[in-house]
C-alpha cells in the first residue's frame, strides 16, 4: 500500500475526531485485552482470549492454567498501564525524567531476569522497554 493511499484513509477517522471519550475508553479496552492476548500467545501462553478477559476484568483465574500464564497476562496489562501513563504525561519539560524511569525499570527487570534466567514474561518486559527507549520520544509526545 501507498503512503498517499493510506493518508486518504486516515482522513476518515481523523474527520470525527476528537473521538467521544466513551469510545476511546471502549477502544483502550478491547485492545488491551487483544494485545495482551497476542502477545502472550506469541510467547507460548496457554489461555484462550475469552479467558484472558476474564482474567483481566474479572480477576479470575481458570481452573488447570498455570498461575504463571495468569501472572503473564495482568504484568502484560501493567505493562500497557505503565507505557500509557508515560505516554500520556510526557512532554519536553520531563523526557528525561520518564527515560530515566525507563532506564530504571528495565534496570530491574534485568536483576529480575539474572534470577530468573528463562522466564519469557520478564525477558519481553525487557525488549519492550529497550523498544521504548529508542523510539524517537518527541515524535509521539509533541
Amino acid at each position: 500500500m501507498r503512503f498517499d493511499t493510506i493518508e486518504q484513509l486516515k482522513k476518515e477517522p481523523d474527520a470525527v475526531r476528537p473521538f467521544p471519550p466513551a469510545a476511546v475508553k471502549n477502544l483502550d479496552e478491547v485492545y488491551r485485552i487483544e494485545w495482551t492476548y497476542n502477545s502472550n500467545a506469541i510467547e507460548g501462553n496457554t489461555l484462550p482470549l475469552f479467558e484472558t478477559k476474564l482474567v483481566l476484568e474479572e480477576g479470575l483465574t481458570i481452573g488447570g492454567k498455570k498461575l504463571r500464564e495468569h501472572f503473564e497476562v495482568v504484568n502484560h496489562s501493567e505493562a500497557i498501564d505503565y507505557v500509557n501513563r508515560i505516554r500520556t504525561t510526557a512532554n519536553r519539560g520531563n523526557i528525561m525524567r520518564t527515560e530515566d524511569q525507563i532506564k530504571r525499570k528495565l534496570y530491574e527487570l534485568k536483576q529480575l531476569s539474572a534470577k530468573r534466567a528463562n522466564d519469557p514474561v520478564v525477558q519481553a518486559q525487557i525488549e519492550m522497554l529497550e523498544w521504548v527507549l529508542n523510539q524517537p520520544i518527541e515524535k509521539y509526545h509533541v
